[in-house]
């Protein structure tokens, strides 16, 4: 093989190991997910929200970061239960990031009812780069918390409950930073990728 296309081997193979770097990892615990972050993160419990009837929401977070929540035009927020929540069921919501780059998003999904109370209903919870995770929220059940860590920054999410009469609904937010660093077989693959250009580059010369 001539040195260029060997070098250009190794550099597709350092690109395609940086690539499932940027696949987010999943959490369902909030332990785990929390030993993730750095301590810079800010955590939104919406208990001290001023309710005015919008379908915006800003927060201005911890100078570190913050978020907006959005809704269609016409819908309105619901804060009712100090949780984010909407008057209307089966609406969705976006959470829109600011201040710093977030690579770790995490909170309690779940669902109520218009009587405030929690039903089980199939939530979906989609980040802005496509990646997807969905459960169902049953009462008591600790796997209602989802937390997500990528690589790369999370810009938005999008979540909604699909059950008839449910209301989509979101608690003890955290965003921010990742104190982590690529699993060691990452960092082994992409060291040698670039052993292999290295090598290549000797031998053209």
């Amino acid at each position: 093989m001539h040195p260029a296309s060997r070098l250009l081997t190794a550099v597709a193979l350092a690109v395609a190991s940086a690539s499932t770097l940027a696949a987010p990892t999943i959490y369902t615990s909030s332990a785990a997910f929390l030993a993730q972050v750095a301590p810079t993160a800010y955590t939104e419990t919406f208990t001290a929200v001023v309710d005015d009837n919008t379908n915006v929401q800003t927060f201005t977070g911890n100078g570190n970061y913050g978020f907006t929540a959005s809704l269609d035009a016409g819908q309105q927020f619901y804060f009712g239960t100090d949780a984010l929540s909407t008057n209307l069921p089966n609406e969705v919501i976006t959470l829109t990031f600011t201040g710093g780059p977030v690579t770790a998003i995490g909170a309690n999904f779940y669902a109520i009812d218009i009587g405030d109370m929690f039903i089980p209903s199939p939530l979906t919870i989609l980040l802005a780069d496509g990646s997807a995770t969905t459960l169902t929220f049953t009462p008591g059940d600790a796997s209602a918390y989802r937390g997500f860590t990528s690589q790369v920054a999370i810009t938005s999410i999008t979540f909604s409950a699909s059950a008839q009469g449910a209301y989509a609904t979101l608690d003890n937010l955290t965003i921010g930073g990742t104190h982590t660093v690529p699993e060691p077989s990452s960092i082994a693959l992409i060291a040698l990728a670039f052993a292999g250009a290295a090598a290549a580059r000797r031998r053209a010369i």
